[in-house]
């Protein structure tokens, strides 16, 4: 496997997949998948090697977004913009060196309908 791109607070804001982080054996669940009331499926990814925590989204429909957040780091968010998405996970960009228990991750709809929020 390639060695990771990034550690800690230098993975913030970058992409899992294209820093390595996300790779089998380098990422986890960080609690339980969900599924939203539309139906798509949400998680929040953690690599310890990467020292790093994003959003996942699948079962999506266009327009769905996932938001990754955790005190004293902005938040990360990734739209399903196509209809290409919707058949395939999409990753928010990384939060860098967050709080494991302070990680939250919100679903929005796209159409008004209330944000779904989970923590690990």
């Amino acid at each position: 496997d390639p060695a990771p791109g990034c550690h800690g607070t230098a993975c913030a804001g970058k992409d899992p997949v294209l820093m390595a982080c996300g790779l089998p054996g380098r990422a986890d669940a960080l609690g339980a998948p969900h599924r939203t009331g539309t139906g798509a499926s949400v998680e929040i990814r953690y690599s310890q090697v990467c020292a790093a925590a994003w959003g996942r989204i699948w079962h999506s429909h266009v327009g769905d977004s996932v938001e990754i957040s955790a005190p004293g780091t902005p938040s990360r968010r990734v739209v399903v913009t196509g209809e290409a998405d919707t058949r395939a996970y999409r990753f928010t960009p990384m939060l860098g060196d967050p709080d494991q228990n302070q990680v939250r991750l919100c679903f929005v709809p796209p159409h008004g309908t209330a944000q779904e929020c989970f923590r690990p």
